[in-house]
């Protein structure tokens, strides 16, 4: 009996997901971040309420609280399962609050703009290059404002801080740059890692592929059976090397339907290429018995074809 037709279904290829964010899973650092923003801002505030005269602590207080309230809206996103959000509202909001409290404490001597560089590299990692570009390209834009203020004297002069807020302020940047830059090496080392692993699979499945060809050859050696593959698409049919002895052509070459049927024998001819249609066009099963010319010398070769269909339903 003829083999009945296969409808293979061919999924679509998910999407590649290219948001930098999926790059490696930021859950971790992001909770690093929010804790080590929290802890800052404690800190600062601790410092604040000792070393700071009684006329600063409100000016400057109220810095640690917005830092504070941009960490919770952030860890409550994250918790949500909202991460894009999540490194959404960190990236932004540090930016803004860094550009606010620099007009407020004297521009671009203000000892908080410094938090620039890290939150420019933050964002680039998490939300994409164009993001660290474009906010690159915005935070040039507010230094040259702040410098014309500046220059125009419209920017109150940088009140003065104690030794131990420079030191705070300074070290909480430090430490956001170090833990930034070693979750970014840490995640290129593990893609390295993971594209060696992948490369070591792919050579013992490439070995696997071609121990399986080579059995499968050999079987069809044996059998005096060839397998072909004919893609619509392209016009292409690529022959196994039984195939192509049984057709008296020389191994791995691409053969088509036209070369096929100039093959056939004369007689046989539009009977092969009408049952080639009919499988084609309404999803026939093939099988067909019929005679092939080779070196002049007729052979009698039957040909049975699986059909393989796309998600449309069309042949493959």
């Amino acid at each position: 009996m003829p083999a009945p037709a296969r409808k293979h279904e061919h999924p679509q290829p998910a999407d590649a997901i290219g948001q930098p964010i999926f790059w490696e899973p930021p859950g971790a650092f992001l909770k690093w971040s929010i804790a080590l923003l929290l802890a800052g801002s404690a800190t600062f505030l601790i410092v604040l309420f000792f070393v700071a005269p009684d006329q600063l602590r409100t000016a400057r207080g109220g810095g640690p609280v917005v830092l504070s309230l941009l960490a919770m809206v952030a860890l409550f996103l994250l918790r949500r399962g909202r991460i894009a959000a999540s490194a959404g509202v960190m990236a932004a909001g540090l930016w803004a609050y860094t550009t606010g409290i620099s007009l407020l404490l004297g521009g671009l001597h203000s000892l908080f703009i410094i938090a620039y560089s890290p939150v420019i590299v933050f964002t680039g990692w998490l939300l994409g290059s164009r993001a660290a570009i474009a906010l690159a390209i915005l935070t040039t834009g507010v230094c040259f404002g702040f410098l014309q203020a500046e220059l125009g004297g419209f920017l109150p002069p940088p009140p003065p801080a104690s030794p131990a807020l420079v030191w705070v302020v300074q070290t909480s940047v430090f430490c956001f740059s170090a833990l930034l830059i070693s979750y970014v090496v840490n995640s290129y080392r593990s893609r390295l890692e993971k594209v060696r692993r992948l490369g070591t699979d792919l050579a013992l499945k490439t070995g696997e592929l071609r121990t399986r060809e080579t059995d499968l050859y050999r079987a069809q050696a044996v059998a005096r059976v060839g397998s072909w593959v004919y893609h619509l698409a392209t016009g292409e049919m690529h022959l196994s090397a039984e195939t192509c002895r049984i057709f008296g052509l020389p191994e791995g070459t691409t053969g088509s339907r036209e070369a096929y049927l100039a093959r056939t024998h004369p007689e046989d001819r539009s009977a092969v290429d009408l049952a080639w249609q009919s499988a084609i066009k309404g999803g026939e099963p093939f099988d067909h018995e019929h005679r092939i010319l080779v070196a002049r010398k007729i052979r009698w070769v039957r040909q049975i074809a699986e059909l393989e269909l796309g998600a449309d339903g069309k042949a493959l």
